[in-house]
Parts: structure tokens; C-alpha cells; sequence
């Protein structure tokens, strides 16, 4: 599918492209105009324009089951999963050829869903349920365990999401936010503890602000529903100093892994279907926006930002997002909307929407994916069509043709195909057969054999015909109609003996 398509709603936040589908994503990184994403295995995306489809450029296995994290430091990447203890280490200098390298045991169920790498120059942080393993990467072919230092937990929680800034480590632990001083990043050395809010009991995966210093401490009003923030300016790690708190309720998720990410004074936080933006400025913080995806299934895991773009990779797929600090212009959908069948296609018109550029049409259908067309105008015809089908339609106003904006879709509307319009008798058949049109102006007559070669080719075919294939040999044939459109209006097959 084309990405033209899906910008959806005249909102802060809008849909450029997304990928769908994808089997049980788990986390995702941005790197160099790429998505590394973990699956059963590493799959790189190349996201060089957002405004197209992210493109799979490559695929390379997991040493163990299936890898919950991953992490990019330059060239390389990591990934890892706590049921089998592996930790893998791939060269992506070639994003079309990544190549794993090496990897190192970890002990086995140290680490999980909530666990998280976070890489450090020579060096990778990985959270486990009770502590912390410090991987020497400096040597990506054979990597080792440099240390490893508890962490306190408790029955239900250990070391989850981890953050770095200025030569300090941040992990998220039952007992609050652990601060580490890794200037010596084989020993840590802890600072301080900043508690969690005894308002919020819930808490959710940390993000720092590595230009100005901070880190947001996202809560939850039950597990993995986000409801708010708390920021603080970490510019003196030993003495982490409040800064403000952000309550604004915006709705439940789904249950599982929620997503969260910063960039240039905007948090965005994943909910059920979609993100909701925070301004994080230390002026003026507040909600500023939300979106809800509709082509892909599944909550968030992961969140990346470039710029103003953003990527959220979700249990079924990608969308590639933009976030802007004005609402682009608003168009309203067609509202009357009408279709005319003709065989095996239809006419499809509706009224010209206000301000619409142009139209997105889409039909489907019943319990199939949609399938996309572009209009410069309120009229679009859909060919090769099967008969006695019903099928679902809708048409979304092109806002902004340069932006990709676009309005909701429609109502959706239906129809349903004619019977075949075609019959042949007798069938199978020995040397002629005579042919029946039903109520339909037909231009030419077209019969292909088994491998797509045209064996009969006639024009103005009329009702009742009778049609020689005595010279025919033994097989199945397409029979198909077309009108003065050169549109496949009937086809049938015909056998013959």
C-alpha cells in the first residue's frame, strides 16, 4: 500500500506513513534515517522519507527466542531476552547487511518484559528483576559480563526502564528512581534515591532530557495506564531538585507494554491506540495534544522521535507520526455519497467536500483490508470486482496536498455486486458453445488458457452468440467481458473436453 493515504485528521499530531503488519513487535529504536526493531529476530527499516512507507531493507536472527529489547549505540546494536539469558551484539554499519557478531549468556530469567539496555560508550547497561549487568561491548565479536551489582526489589518488582544523562544512570526500582554516578562505568556509584509520589504508586518507563538535564518519572492511575509526570533537573545528580508535576488525566491503555519518549520540550506518552503529547517546559507544562491510530492493531511498545517525526512501533506494526505547534488546515469528509453497480464494478460519487483538494477512497470486503485509491475529484470507478460480493466503502477530503493532511473518513457506505452477468452453455464444452450477456453493453470478448495467453480475442459481442473452440485444447480457460473502458465487467471459466 501506498503511504499517500493515511495522514489522518487536521490535528497536531498526524499519521505519514505506517507498516502493517508486523508479528508481536517488542521495541524499536531510531537510528541514521533506520528503525531497528525486535521481533523473533532484527529487522531494519529504512525511514529516510517519512512520508513513504518504511521499507524493510533487512533481517537477521536472534541467537535465543524472541528478543523483548534492543538498543543502538553508532554502529552497533543490541539486543536481549531474559528467558534464554542471551545478549546479542550486531555490526549495522550496513544497514542492508547486519551481521551478528557475538553474544554473552546472561543468567537465565534475570530480565523480562520490563527489563531495558541502555548502551555507554564501551559499555551496555542491562536491567535485571534483582540487579544490574554491566556488558563490555568494546570488542563486539566477544562480548563479556564486566560486573554485575544488586538492585533492591521486592516480590513483584525489580530494576525495570533505565535512562542515562550526564554520567548518570537512572533505573527504575519498587523503592523509587536509583541515581548512579558511572564515571567509572564498570562501578557504579549510587547518589541518591528520588521517591516515587505516594499519590502514584504506579510508575512507568523513565526519559531523560539529556540537553537541559532532566528526567520525567511518567505514573500510572492503574498498571499501564499513564495519567501524568513528574519532572526533575538532574543537573546535580546527587541532589535531584523537583521541578513539576503534570496530572492531567487523558484515559486508560491497553494492558501490556506502554511506551514513552521526550524530545525538545514534548513527552509523549503512549494510551490504548494512540499517543498523547506534554508540553515539558519548565514555564508551561500541560497537555497539548493526542492521537489515535486506525490501521494498526495492538498498543504501543516503543516510542523514538526524530525532530518533529516520530515513530511508534506497536504490537502490529509502525506509524510514522509528526508533531507540529499548529493545527493544520481543517476539511470535513464527503456526506452524501452514492454508488451504481455494473456487473463486477462500481461508480462511486459523492458531493465535493468543502476545501478538499482532492479525495481518498477506500473499499474493502466484509472481514478484509482495505484497499486504497486516489481522486482528483468526487467521482471514482472500481473495476474487477467479484460478483454477488458485498463490499464496504468510505472517501476522506485531501486537506493539504504537500502536508499529506487529510479528514476523517466518511460513514461508510455499501453495495453489492450483480450475479455474473455471463453464461455459456454447454459447459464443459466440445466444439461450440453459445454465450448469454446479461443487461450489459459488452465491447470485446477475451478467453486466456491456463498460462495467461490470449487464445480468442473478440469485439461487439452479442447476446446470444454461438462461438467456435473446436480448435481448442483440452483444458480450463478464462472467459473475461470487457465494456468500451477496456473494465472487466464478467468472466467465467470454461472447460473443455
Amino acid at each position: 500500500m501506498c503511504a499517500f493515504y493515511f495522514t489522518v485528521k487536521a490535528q497536531n499530531i498526524v499519521q505519514l506513513s505506517f507498516y502493517s503488519p508486523l508479528i508481536s513487535t517488542f521495541d524499536m529504536k531510531y537510528t541514521d534515517n533506520h528503525l531497528i526493531v525486535s521481533q523473533d529476530g532484527l529487522l531494519i527499516f529504512d525511514v529516510t522519507n517519512p512520508l513513504q512507507r518504511p521499507r524493510l531493507v533487512s533481517q537477521v536472527f536472534y541467537p535465543g527466542d524472541i528478543a523483548y529489547n534492543v538498543a543502538v549505540n553508532k554502529d552497533q546494536a543490541y539486543m536481549a531476552h531474559g528467558n534464554n539469558g542471551i545478549f546479542a551484539v550486531y555490526d549495522i554499519s550496513n544497514f542492508q547487511s547486519p551481521v551478528l557478531k557475538g553474544s554473552v549468556a546472561i543468567p537465565s530469567t534475570s530480565f523480562y518484559l520490563y527489563g531495558d539496555l541502555e548502551p555507554f560508550g564501551e559499555y551496555v547497561y542491562l536491567s535485571g528483576f534483582d540487579s544490574i549487568y554491566v556488558i563490555n561491548v568494546s570488542n563486539s565479536a566477544s562480548p563479556f559480563l564486566a560486573n554485575v551489582f544488586a538492585i533492591p526489589h521486592n516480590d513483584f518488582y525489580g530494576a525495570e526502564s533505565m535512562s542515562i544523562t550526564n554520567n548518570t544512570l537512572f533505573v527504575e526500582a519498587p523503592s523509587g528512581v536509583l541515581v548512579y554516578d558511572i564515571h567509572d562505568p564498570v562501578h557504579p556509584a549510587l547518589l541518591n534515591t528520588i521517591p516515587y509520589s505516594s499519590q502514584h504508586p504506579y510508575r512507568g518507563e523513565l526519559s531523560a532530557d539529556t540537553v537541559r538535564n532532566r528526567i520525567f518519572i511518567p505514573w500510572l492511575a492503574t498498571l499501564q495506564q499513564y495519567e501524568g509526570y513528574d519532572a526533575y533537573d538532574v543537573n546535580t545528580p546527587s541532589s535531584p531538585k523537583f521541578l513539576f508535576a503534570d496530572s492531567t488525566t487523558f484515559g486508560g491503555g491497553d494492558f501490556g507494554i506502554s511506551a514513552f519518549s521526550y524530545n525538545d520540550n514534548v513527552l509523549y506518552l503512549s494510551k490504548g491506540g494512540g499517543i498523547n503529547a506534554f508540553d515539558a517546559s519548565t514555564a508551561n507544562h500541560r497537555f497539548v495534544t493526542s492521537f489515535t491510530g486506525e490501521d494498526i492493531p495492538n498498543a504501543s511498545v516503543a516510542i523514538d522521535v526524530r525532530d518533529s517525526v516520530f515513530f511508534n512501533a506497536r504490537g502490529g506494526g509502525i506509524e510514522v507520526l509528526k508533531f507540529t505547534n499548529t493545527v493544520p488546515p481543517v476539511c470535513n469528509p464527503p456526506s452524501i455519497l452514492r454508488s451504481k453497480v455494473e456487473g463486477t464494478s462500481a461508480a462511486l460519487a459523492w458531493n465535493n467536500a468543502k476545501d478538499a483538494k482532492g479525495y481518498i477512497v477506500r473499499y474493502r470486503q466484509v472481514n478484509r483490508g482495505w484497499n486504497y485509491l486516489a481522486s482528483k475529484d468526487n467521482v471514482q470507478r472500481i473495476t474487477n470486482l467479484l460478483p454477488n460480493t458485498l463490499y464496504y466503502w468510505e472517501v476522506s477530503s485531501v486537506c493539504n496536498v504537500a502536508e499529506k493532511f487529510r479528514s476523517d473518513f466518511s460513514l461508510t457506505q455499501r453495495f453489492t455486486t450483480e450475479s455474473n452477468i455471463i453464461s455459456i452453455t454447454p459447459n464443459p464444452v466440445h466444439d461450440n458453445f453459445r454465450i448469454s450477456i446479461k443487461d450489459f453493453s459488452v465491447n470485446q470478448l477475451i478467453i486466456t488458457n491456463s498460462f495467461g495467453n490470449t487464445v480468442v480475442q473478440l469485439q461487439n459481442v452479442k447476446d446470444g452468440q454461438t462461438i467456435s473452440f473446436s480448435n481448442m485444447q483440452p483444458g480450463t480457460y478464462l472467459l473475461q467481458l470487457l465494456n468500451a473502458q477496456n473494465e472487466v465487467v464478467g468472466l467465467t471459466k470454461i472447460f473443455k473436453h
